[in-house]
């Protein structure tokens, strides 16, 4: 069901929650850009008893540190749920602790979107601290947040024990392009490595251009498609 941009607002949003209690049907629910804010706690208490919902979508509203709370407690229990879009929602360092820690039980979320989340390092390290023994995250997006290259080099290094993620969006952070250990974030994001490759070739950076054009070769890497 696609619902986004009709401004429902957080009353119609509670409306839909207690459909999503007694639907057994419905597989796809799309608010994004809606303008929700405490009306999420609705829809995500509704997941503890929902078991048909596969994909939720609510880019684009007010969902901030109070409404990642109601995410961790519903992704705890609810066991259907695969794929979660939160992009835009004013999460920020402490929202994604909370959701990080959700994945840490939770075994069913295969993509999350957390784009344009004022995410910081600190942010950032607790979900890849968790990817150390999740096994089922297989998408996740972090582009357009304040990640910097402290973050990125523990990212890489998380990232070795690992074996599932295999889209890794970082696009729009504060990613430099030197000493940065990129070895293990390449082959898993193909559009971060045209970016850095784009930067290299600008900076005709010896040294860094060895390390891509070697990393490329042995793992397979191409730039196009």
């Amino acid at each position: 069901m696609n619902l986004r941009r009709n401004n429902i607002g957080d009353d119609a949003t509670k409306l839909i929650s207690e459909l999503l209690q007694t639907n057994s049907t419905l597989t796809n629910l799309d608010i994004a850009e809606n303008n929700i804010g405490d009306g999420s706690h609705s829809i995500f208490e509704s997941l503890k008893i929902n078991t048909t919902l596969s994909d939720l979508y609510l880019g684009g509203n007010r969902i901030g540190v109070d409404g990642a709370t109601s995410i961790y407690l519903s992704l705890l229990i609810n066991s259907t749920l695969k794929n979660l879009g939160l992009r835009a929602n004013n999460i920020g360092d402490n929202g994604t602790k909370l959701i990080s820690e959700a994945l840490q039980i939770n075994s069913t979320i295969t993509s999350l979107y957390l784009g344009r989340n004022s995410i910081g390092n600190t942010g950032a390290i607790s979900v890849f601290e968790v990817l150390q023994s999740n096994s089922t995250l297989t998408t996740l997006d972090l582009s357009d947040n304040n990640i910097g290259d402290a973050a990125v080099q523990l990212i890489s290094d998380l990232l070795q024990g690992n074996s599932t993620l295999t889209k890794l969006n970082l696009r729009g952070n504060k990613i430099g392009i030197s000493d940065v250990p990129i070895a293990s974030l390449i082959n898993r994001n193909e559009q971060f490595l045209k970016s850095y490759f784009e930067k290299i070739i600008n900076l005709k950076n010896e040294p860094n251009m060895n390390q891509i054009t070697t990393f490329v070769e042995n793992h397979k890497v191409y730039l196009n498609r």
